[in-house]
């Protein structure tokens, strides 16, 4: 049975009120790949992202981005190195968009693009370490942004007590499911994208693509920008945003009590009804409510003016707990 197939019977899995402390297995489809490979792929890839392309190895990925010329965010992703290939893993839905544009910048480098069906999943919760070295056989990588991969099975650390996992192999990455599906409760792919929330991880949709400079989304500071490593696509921009201080807009993490769920790239507002803020990422809350990322003004944060259409306020949140 093809793996996607397969994760099909759990897309409809309820999420516990617990998701941020229980232990969670989540099928993936809705992610991606981008393979790139070929004797100038680092070169390549350095010239085009944020971030400093030279420090992803066989056991460090990162969090990058990709800018347009005026600096703007055309798509975010994390990038790590597998079999002695990169990898860009991303939203299924860019993977198309993502894999033209790089295209066109190829031009005679050597360098092979392709879009690549890597069976996946996560893993979360507090003992999501043990779980994987009790069914893995090795203990999974320490440190976030830490990568390893032994026995075809490769594991991403992607925040605190939370893993990407995946392998070429369907069979091998069946097993693993099997093992740890014993362990923790099988939940929809919404999870991850609630976790991502949570742990403050923006990804930029097509809504919003082109709308904010990498310092609107805190990307800087996850980090998911170099200031050393040289050009690349918008990067005085980025560097003359870096420069000036602290911009006037920052991403925040919010919940709001009314249970529609919003539209990525929806207009926020303040008292005066005028749109000052947008929506980046959002879902709904098992405990009430929605959860978002959202970029607003940071001269109006903390006076609780800023609200949705319908006039209900935004509750920012400063620790996730």
């Amino acid at each position: 049975m093809p793996w996607s197939t397969f994760l099909t019977q759990y897309s409809e899995n309820p999420i516990p009120e617990t998701f941020l402390t229980a232990d969670l297995l989540l099928p993936l489809p809705n992610l991606g790949l981008i393979e790139v490979s070929g004797a100038e792929a680092l070169s390549f890839l350095q010239g085009q992202f944020t971030n400093d392309v030279r420090q992803v190895t066989e056991t460090r990925s990162q969090l990058s981005a990709w800018c347009n010329s005026k600096g703007r965010v055309l798509f975010t992703f994390r990038l790590f190195k597998r079999d002695g290939n990169y990898y860009l893993l991303l939203p299924q839905i860019q993977v198309a968009a993502l894999l033209k544009r790089l295209s066109l910048y190829k031009l005679r480098s050597a360098v092979n693009l392709a879009a690549l069906e890597l069976p996946q999943f996560g893993f979360s919760g507090p003992h999501s370490a043990q779980g994987l070295e009790n069914g893995w056989g090795c203990a999974p990588p320490a440190e976030i942004h830490d990568s390893l991969t032994v026995a075809g099975i490769t594991v991403l650390k992607v925040a605190a007590h939370r893993y990407w996992v995946g392998s070429s192999s369907v069979e091998v990455l069946s097993k693993l499911w099997s093992d740890l599906a014993n362990l923790a409760q099988v939940v929809s792919a919404k999870a991850w994208e609630l976790l991502d929330i949570a742990a403050r991880l923006p990804t930029v949709l097509p809504e919003v693509s082109e709308e904010f400079v990498p310092q609107m989304l805190n990307y800087e500071q996850l980090p998911g920008v170099s200031f050393t490593k040289g050009c690349y696509s918008g990067q005085e921009v980025v560097a003359r945003t870096q420069h000036l201080g602290t911009p006037k807009r920052r991403l925040y993490l919010a919940t709001v009590s009314i249970a529609r769920l919003f539209k990525v790239g929806e207009d926020l507002y303040n008292i005066q009804q005028e749109a000052v803020g947008k929506v980046v990422n959002v879902q709904s809350d098992p405990r009430g409510g929605c959860l978002m990322l959202a970029v607003l003004p940071v001269s109006e944060v903390g006076n609780e003016t800023l609200r949705t259409q319908e006039g209900a306020v935004l509750s920012i949140i400063e620790a996730v707990s």
